[in-house]
């Protein structure tokens, strides 16, 4: 995206907002049934058309007042004193009315874009509003009809608390909610209980109108209801459906069916505590209930407890089971002996992992503590030796998103500060994770303690840790600590991803004079030592390999490196980085037209002129530190693989070699380095000189050991490779 159309795009979105002039007519438009509903209907329509496009592009954007909606505000008691109407809406525009609840009834199927869209109206009957959802759905497919109409079903009743009826981009008014936690569903009983037999004097649109609104409230229709909302993926709402057909029901064989589902829905959610409470309850009446065997033990897993997991197991009848339910507990039985090895030792099975055929592995942590450092506040340090190779920590991500591979790449979300001109960026995975952590602590207040103990940057040092869902701390948090691809803005690429890591969290930053090396697969984050690590030193990595833009993406982190790197970066000029950045440009260009290519020699040496110059340019410009140049590192690959097409192995090689005596004992390019390693292993073996592959397969060696603790991966990674080390009759069982 150019400056120059960002640029647009925010005077776009900022004189939108500043002409929004209310009168009666526009409040008029925005609170009439039939106009909204006709303009919703739209919208949906406008959604479907895009999503129907290949490669499809959105700009979804947002614009909020210097009031955030996502400061922390109390939850409000959903009491009948406290509930107001559209009518009371009309007389706060723009104000947040705390310590209230609007009560309303959605009338139309939803929408999503960045925010799950309605039209609701009120008991009143008279009047309706837009309301749009932040932050509702979990990781949301954009998909249309099916995939959206489930989570908020037309007809369902709904409290949001401290509602903000506010001016919205396209100078209409919508009700606006950021927290989820902030959003109730209510049930009839529900409604009942509150404002007692309350009827609603409006209509829903024929075309849209139920059946049947809401569950009845008897057991069955509980359990059915819950049912309902465990398919979707609805685990709160089913957990609420299966808790009052518990409390309210009298059949005692259904009772079981509800704790037995009601358990694994805590699952889901990761509530362990709970569901090892509802299966217990369930296992102490019928002992051999197989699902609830498989849920308490998977309860126990979650709790890192695989000890009493081997023992709960260990401890079962199998005699009074089936084949299939024997064979059920047999399985859990060796998974519960995996994860307690795997947590003790930090042994994995990297060819399962490597290969995703693995189902979940234990968290590992070595030999290190959170402690605070002399300048850059909290850091994890070593408690013993640890060598170079060694597995540090094997960390399960507390939350992690990935976009969907064939999902529209969206620009999701957009936000700008209308009265002071502040604005935000940020891609759709990593909007989505602040979002699935704000889930995650509603289902798991618990938890709020060890996420906002995270470092949110120096607004939030002071501000006191409890248990509610503050939208604007996750953020930040999120901004200084994931991992993955998604914080920033990407006009192409998809598969973006990111995630936070809980311990990984605290390791603190070095371009390239870190000790330490990570590597990523899946939920999990590996942290591994690249040098000898003593006792009491502080572990330290760098986020992503260096870059032209790594001290400026530093910088919007809020903090400066103090590398070699960085501090040589400094003296560049600026005539030198516009001077690099242009020869950058002009080496993309050239390459881009032999990357899909297969090229004849003579095809590729006028360009090869070209880019040798370049290359030469470029190591001009570093002339005086050499081994500090990376500004060309990640085209080498691609440069090897052209050579390599056109039969010039000897050029592969000597440009790989020269790339790896810069990168070689640079933690950051610990993954880079056994690519090319094996890369210059199969270029001398193309031209024959079996001394050179000797020569490298140690250095190979060294370099998967110590990205994988293990050697044990070279099959799997580079099988090619892996053969031509075997007929050399190299061992690969020792270094």
């Amino acid at each position: 995206m150019s400056d120059q159309y960002f640029e647009s795009l925010m005077r776009l979105m900022s004189g939108d907002l500043r002409q929004v002039r209310l009168d009666d007519v526009v409040i008029r438009k925005y609170t009439d049934k039939n106009l909204l509903i006709e303009a919703h209907e739209t919208d949906i329509q406008c959604q479907q058309n895009l999503q129907s496009l290949d490669n499809g592009f959105a700009i979804m954007r947002t614009a909020t007042s210097i009031r955030s909606s996502t400061e922390t505000k109390s939850l409000v008691s959903l009491h009948k004193k406290n509930c107001i109407a559209v009518t009371d809406l009309l007389k706060s525009i723009d104000k947040p009315i705390t310590g209230k609840f609007l009560l309303c009834r959605s009338i139309c199927p939803p929408s999503i874009s960045t925010a799950l869209a309605t039209v609701a109206d009120d008991p009143n009957g008279n009047l309706a509003v837009r309301i749009a959802l932040y932050n509702f759905v979990r990781n949301p497919k954009h998909q249309f009809p099916k995939d959206v109409y489930q989570y908020l079903p037309v007809g369902s009743i709904i409290a949001i608390m401290n509602p903000w009826f506010k001016t919205t981009m396209d100078g209409g008014l919508s009700v606006r909610c950021d927290n989820p936690a902030e959003v109730k569903i209510l049930s009839q009983s529900m409604v009942k209980e509150i404002f007692g037999n309350l009827t609603w004097k409006g209509q829903i649109p024929a075309k849209y109108r139920p059946k049947k609104l809401m569950p009845g409230d008897s057991v069955v229709d509980w359990k059915r209801s819950g049912n309902d909302y465990f398919v979707q993926k609805r685990y709160s709402e089913a957990i609420d459906a299966y808790t009052s057909g518990i409390n309210g029901g009298k059949d005692d064989a259904i009772k079981l069916d509800l704790l037995a589902n009601r358990s694994a829905a805590y699952l889901a959610i990761q509530k362990y505590k709970l569901s090892l409470i509802d299966a217990n309850s369930v296992l102490d009446v019928k002992r051999n209930h197989i699902k609830c065997i498989f849920r308490k033990a998977r309860a126990l897993f979650g709790l890192a407890e695989y000890e009493n997991a081997l023992a709960f197991l260990n401890s079962v009848a199998m005699d009074a089971l089936s084949k299939s339910d024997k064979k059920i507990v047999t399985d859990l039985v060796s998974k519960a002996e995996s994860l307690s090895l795997q947590s003790k030792s930090g042994k994995y099975p990297w060819k399962d992992i490597l290969q995703d055929k693995y189902d979940d592995i234990a968290e590992y942590v070595g030999p290190v503590i959170v402690k605070s450092t002399l300048t850059k506040g909290r850091g994890l340090f070593a408690t013993g030796a640890i060598n170079a190779g060694q597995l540090i920590l094997a960390s399960k991500a507390f939350a992690r998103v990935v976009e969907d591979d064939n999902s529209p790449q969206f620009f999701s979300h957009m936000s700008m500060n209308a009265e002071s001109g502040e604005k935000l960026l940020s891609s759709r995975s990593h909007t989505q994770l602040v979002s699935e952590i704000a889930h995650i602590l509603k289902d798991n207040p618990e938890k709020c303690h060890e996420v906002y103990n995270l470092y949110a940057g120096p607004e939030f040092e002071n501000r006191t840790i409890g248990t509610e869902i503050d939208l604007a701390r996750i953020e930040a948090i999120c901004f200084h600590n994931q991992f993955g691809s998604g914080l920033h803005f990407f006009m192409s690429g998809k598969n973006q991803h990111c995630g936070l890591w809980m311990t990984p969290s605290y390791i603190n930053h070095s371009c390239i004079d870190g000790n330490s090396t990570w590597y990523q697969r899946g939920n999990f984050l590996f942290v591994f030592a690249f040098h000898d690590i003593a006792a009491n030193e502080e572990i330290v990595m760098s986020y992503s390999p260096p870059s032209d833009k790594t001290a400026e993406e530093l910088e919007g982190r809020g903090f400066v490196c103090d590398c070699r790197l960085c501090i040589r970066n400094l003296r560049d000029t600026a005539d030198i980085r516009a001077q690099r950045s242009d020869l950058r440009s002009q080496l993309d260009a050239i390459l881009n037209k032999h990357g899909d290519h297969q090229e004849t020699v003579r095809g590729i040496s006028d360009d090869e002129k070209k880019w040798t110059k370049i290359l030469k340019s470029l190591q001009n410009l570093r002339k005086d530190a050499p081994d500090l140049d990376f500004c060309y590192v990640d085209k080498v690959d691609l440069l090897a693989r052209i050579y390599c097409r056109n039969g010039q192995f000897l050029k592969s090689a000597n440009i790989l070699e020269k790339t790896y005596d810069v990168i070689a004992n640079i933690p950051s390019y610990c993954q880079m380095t056994h690519n090319i390693c094996t890369n210059i292993v199969g270029s001398y073996m193309a031209l024959g000189r079996i001394d050179k592959v000797v020569e490298w397969v140690p250095i190979l060696k060294r370099k998967i050991f110590l990205a994988y603790g293990t050697l044990e991966v070279i099959e799997t990674l580079y099988p090619a490779t892996y053969k031509i080390i075997e007929s050399l009759g190299i061992s690969l069982n020792e270094m």
